[in-house]
């Protein structure tokens, strides 16, 4: 008790009481009575000392542990000094512990360092929250806690959380609570960290508060500076170059509810490095009827925040608070000057994210303005609005007057676009975003606006009013995007421009249509908006009217380079009206007699399809897939059929499904069904315009090489067990064949209908118009019908069945190993040929026999005789089914060529063939003319007997035979060995050929060495073996003997020329009639 009023006479007997308190060596015992000594804790004064003056309270110790809360109340004057420079560190020790100030008048804070120890042991769980949340709750507690002061001062202290900002403890509260005199507080280099909430300032009822924040950090919490009024008024808060920086939620938030007449500043603070759903770096929100505050952001700079929603930088929200209908904020001022939003990105709202309402025009409450100046909105991503995103917040209330007009003056948008790279406008990959959205609002444009290097589009509105102001100047430079490089234009959009404005498009590129501007309206079926166009002016005068120039825009799809509009139409009838012309062309809507100067370039204007055209009768095939070629024109005649989807309906009574139902550019369609069945195919536009026709559909009969199944489609007979001979696959287009079959259709058993067949055809025959596939096979075109597919199968001048035949006024030529028709004009001399080409050579060689005693059934030339009987048998002909490559025709040429000098069938070439007479000779009738030929040889052979047995010829060929004996010595045993080399050859080509053809024809047969290299081997191999006979031939000594004997062997046949000459004769005969096998044994004695 003597204490007491020992302590009480002390405290009124001085004006100031300074206390020392040092956590090392203090003690609490009696440390306040005179004489004063060292305090052990801050609890114990607190405790001690309350409703008195002023109380100064230094910290000498490096340290000071805080185990319970501390208490000051009522204390009009009350300082805490830390060490000065070295910052005491004052130890918070529980979640429940912190320093806490009551109705103090004047409290200073200064030099100490204020650590929370909340190790997961000291957190509340119940309250921890995952970071990837959008809101959480608190446990209400702080480190530091100010109520009602009147004036506060904390500077040159740190406030630091020990653990993560998972810890549910809070930095600092100062709550202004039914107060009427002004507050003042100054915190100043302060450092807030960790804390779920750094430092929060509750206004509740209260007014004429002063709130001066300056170089303050506020780093690594969930929320930064966390500002509510409530009810309050005539409050001003400045924060002045501090930094926020890596909060989880909100660097700065700013909440007004009900309260008005608020100034809210910051100047020259940075925001970095934020992130959080909505508003990570600052979130503005007024609701509840807030008016006439004034929020005024300059200098600030929004780095690399990135928001999971909207507002990457700042988000502005100014629609009612949910279940407070009607308590929308009105003529409060939010201005930004001289800021930058730098590399902030979010899903929507990368840079600014602003959200408002719209009411009906019976509202009366002043609007709010939202004013950007002089800032700078660069590299902000997002995939809408990733500058600037400005929306209409409720949905379904409408209204022409809207809660908040954004006006921005001065402002630069540059490079801003999709959140990744590989977004860029190029193709249908590319977003559509705009760098500057907004969706049902009204939104100025005043002095300089600068778009360049954004992507995705510069400025896409939809439903919105672009007004651009007096005397303004908007330069779109280099943007892109798939709709309108610089401008895209949706519902109920327009531009209302003002006195002497100037709009310049320069190097904007767009994807699919309006390089510069794309105007997509819908249509207006109300006749009082029938004149609704995408531009609008509020004056007469032309000397003001805006100047719109258009250099170096460009459009991927060539469409619209400078413009397109989707209501032309409705510019004109506005232009009617603005000019007083009972006639308005185009040009006159585009020039100073309407809306202004517009200054195009090449293929500047473009507009939806504004005529569709299609065949009216379409044929096609159940299950292939199948082009319409329909053709869409614009005003300008442009095609529009890459760049808008038509809508295709089936109509009537069979059951035809159609698949796509909606195309674009004319892609495939496919349809399924019956064959014969037919419907009516209805085509019409999907967007912007309605435009339609009607076609015919018929169902065709499936093509060749196809067969129709249970699917109601066409398939591909190889892929079936019923499939044709010679079909090996299918594409849309044709199916493939074996070259050596013959495809057509045959009336069979007098069916109604023909039937597709397909057989062995020579490739002579059927060349397919030589369009030979790359792995040998020919195509079958599935357009021809029946009647052309002759035409396209047969050679040149051909039809009928496996093209034996050839059409009308052709003749088959004679000589000609592809038996080709020739016109039958070509016939008058064909007799006269026929005996100078067959009948006159095998006289002259029958009378060369004769007379140089030639022998023919044994002897030296009876290997020359057999070869050339069977030559044409083995060489390749009009029949046959192999098919050659160039190269190998060529050799094969050549080497006929050369055989035909041994055989005497020289002309056998098409290009020396002729046709005998002017009738309707098929191939069989061809081989007439040839048994004929024999039948004259035979007849020679004949009558060489009479002449004989008569012996009336003896004397001359006797004397022929003196003369030429010397010379059938030398040389008859060469043309034994030529004769057989060539033999060998011939058949080695053959065969090679044949094998060759077997292997491209037949894929699945790959032995996996390279045809090229097997054909030139098998080539090579008569070659060789040839100069192998030839080096035994001319080097072995037997040989040499042998031919000796032969030489023997003639003499004496000599001797008795006629008597031998009348036996060979009657031999040959005896060959030709009889075969005998005694024969055919001595022919191939004398043969070896």
């Amino acid at each position: 008790m003597v204490k007491d009023i020992l302590l009480l006479f002390l405290l009124h007997s001085v004006s100031t009481l300074y206390v020392r308190i040092d956590g090392d060596n203090g003690n609490d015992s009696d440390c306040l009575m005179p004489p004063q000594t060292t305090c052990r804790s801050l609890k114990y004064v607190a405790d001690t000392i309350n409703n008195t003056g002023n109380l100064i309270i230094e910290i000498i110790s490096p340290t000071l542990s805080i185990q319970d809360n501390v208490t000051f109340t009522g204390i009009d004057g009350l300082t805490i000094n830390g060490q000065g420079e070295s910052l005491t560190t004052i130890q918070v020790q529980s979640v429940t512990a912190g320093i806490s100030f009551l109705h103090c008048g004047e409290v200073v804070l200064a030099n100490f360092i204020l650590t929370t120890v909340t190790e997961p042991l000291l957190c509340d769980s119940h309250h921890n929250t995952s970071e990837d949340q959008c809101s959480f709750t608190t446990n209400g507690n702080y480190s530091l806690f100010f109520l009602n002061p009147k004036k506060l001062t904390i500077k040159n202290c740190n406030f630091i959380s020990s653990n993560d900002t998972h810890a549910a403890y809070n930095g600092t509260l100062i709550k202004l609570s039914n107060t009427t005199g002004a507050a003042n507080i100054s915190i100043h280099n302060v450092f807030f960290s960790n804390f779920t909430v750094g430092l929060k300032v509750l206004l509740y009822n209260s007014f004429y508060n002063t709130l001066y924040v300056n170089n303050t950090k506020f780093m690594n919490n969930k929320i930064g500076f966390d500002v509510i009024a409530i009810n309050s008024s005539n409050s001003s808060i400045s924060v002045t170059a501090s930094q926020f920086n890596g909060n989880k939620y909100h660097g700065l938030k700013i909440s007004y509810d009900k309260s008005c007449s608020n100034n809210f500043m910051i100047f020259g603070c940075t925001f970095s490095n934020n992130t959080g759903c909505n508003g990570v770096s600052m979130s503005l929100v007024l609701a509840k009827n807030s008016t006439s505050n004034i929020f005024h952001g300059f200098g600030s700079r929004f780095i690399h925040n990135s928001a999971k929603y909207a507002g990457g930088g700042v988000n502005i929200d100014l629609s009612p608070t949910e279940g407070y209908h009607n308590t929308y904020p009105s003529n409060n001022t939010i201005t930004f000057e001289f800021c930058d939003f730098n590399n902030n990105n979010g899903s929507y709202a990368g840079g600014v994210g602003i959200i408002m309402a719209s009411v009906s025009l019976n509202y009366k409450k002043k609007p709010n303005y939202i004013k950007f100046r002089s800032c700078k909105f660069e590299y902000n991503k997002a995939s809408s609005g990733s500058a600037v995103h400005v929306n209409r917040n409720i949905p379904n209330e409408s209204g022409d007057y809207f809660v908040a007009l954004v006006c921005f003056y001065n402002c630069k948008f540059l490079g801003n676009g999709q959140p990744h790279p590989k977004f860029k406008a190029k193709g249908n990959a590319a977003l559509q975003s705009g760098a500057f959205y907004a969706n049902k609002v009204w939104v100025y444009f005043g002095k300089e606006t600068i778009f360049r290097d954004n992507n995705g589009t510069a400025l896409q509105v939809s439903d919105t009013s672009i007004e651009f102001k007096d005397k303004s100047t908007t330069i779109f430079i280099n943007n892109s995007g798939i709709k309108g490089g610089a401008i895209l234009l949706t519902g109920n959009s327009e531009l209302y421009i003002k006195h002497n404005v100037s709009i310049i498009f320069n190097g904007n590129r767009a994807v699919s249509y309006g390089g510069a501007i794309a105007v997509l309206h819908l249509q207006v079926q109300n006749l009082a908006y029938s004149d609704k166009c995408f531009m609008s002016l509020n004056f007469d005068n032309s000397n003001s009217k805006p100047i719109f120039n258009f250099t170096g825009n460009k459009c991927d799809s060539g469409f619209g380079n400078d413009l397109f509009i989707s209501n032309l139409e409705s510019c004109r009838a506005r232009c009617k009206t603005l000019s007083h012309m009972h006639n308005v062309n185009i040009t006159d809507i585009f020039s100073s007699k309407c809306f202004g100067t517009f200054n195009f370039s090449v293929r500047s204007i473009a507009t939806p399809t504004k005529s569709l055209s299609v065949s009216q009768v379409i044929n096609a095939i159940p299950g292939i897939p199948m082009k319409l070629n329909i053709t869409q024109k614009d005003m300008f005649d442009n095609d529009t059929s890459a760049l808008f989807p038509l809508t295709l309906t089936v109509s009537g009574t069979n059951n035809i499904r159609i698949n796509p139902h909606v195309i674009t550019n004319n892609t495939h369609v496919t349809f399924h069904g019956n064959p014969h069945d037919t419907a009516q195919l209805l085509i019409q536009t999907e967007t912007m315009t309605s435009i339609s026709v009607t076609a015919e559909l018929n169902l065709m009969e499936c093509p060749p090489g196809f067969i129709f199944d249970k699917t109601d489609s066409c398939v591909c007979s190889a892929l079936t067990n019923n499939r044709y001979q010679g079909i090996r696959y299918c594409t849309s287009n044709y199916s493939a064949i074996t070259p050596n079959f013959w495809a057509g259709y045959l009336n069979i058993s007098n069916a109604t209908n023909t039937t597709f067949v397909t057989g062995h055809c020579s490739v002579k025959l059927c060349n397919y118009n030589n369009t030979e596939h790359k792995f040998g096979f020919y195509q079958l075109p599935i357009d021809y019908d029946k009647e052309k597919l002759n035409d396209y199968v047969c050679s040149s001048n051909r039809t009928g069945t496996l093209c034996t035949k050839c059409i009308k006024n052709h003749i088959v030529s004679y000589h000609s190993p592809s038996f080709k028709c020739e016109p039958s004009h070509h016939c008058h001399y064909g007799i006269l040929l026929y005996i100078l080409s067959e009948l006159l050579p095998i006289t002259i060689i029958f009378i060369v026999i004769i007379i140089f005693n030639i022998y023919l059934t044994s002897g030296t030339l009876y290997t020359f005789i057999f070869y050339a009987q069977i030559i044409d048998n083995m060489s390749p002909n009009g029949f046959n089914t192999i098919s050659f490559t160039r190269s190998e025709s060529m050799a094969l040429d050549i080497l006929q060529t050369v055989y035909g000098l041994t055989d005497f069938n020289i002309l056998n070439a098409d290009s020396l063939s002729f046709c005998i007479l002017n009738q309707d000779l098929s191939i069989l009738d061809l081989f007439m003319f040839k048994y004929a030929t024999t039948l004259y040889a035979l007849c020679l052979v004949l009558a060489t007997i009479i002449i004989l047995k008569l012996n009336s010829l003896y004397t001359c060929i006797k004397l022929c035979r003196n003369t030429i004996r010397p010379f059938e010595n030398k040389w008859h045993n060469y043309l034994d060995l030529f004769l057989l080399i060539n033999l060998v050859l011939f058949n080695m080509l053959t065969i090679s050929n044949y094998f060759i053809s077997v292997w491209k024809t037949d894929q699945e047969m790959y032995i996996g060495i390279p045809i090229p290299v097997i054909q030139l081997a098998l080539m090579l191999s008569p070659i060789i073996i040839m100069l192998a006979i030839l080096i035994v031939y001319f080097t072995g000594g037997r040989i040499k003997v042998l031919w000796n004997k032969r030489l023997e062997r003639l003499d004496d046949l000599n001797a008795s020329f006629p008597a031998r000459l009348l036996e060979d004769t009657r031999k040959s005969l005896s060959l030709c009639l009889k075969s005998s096998a005694r024969e055919k044994k001595a022919y191939k004695i004398t043969t070896f």
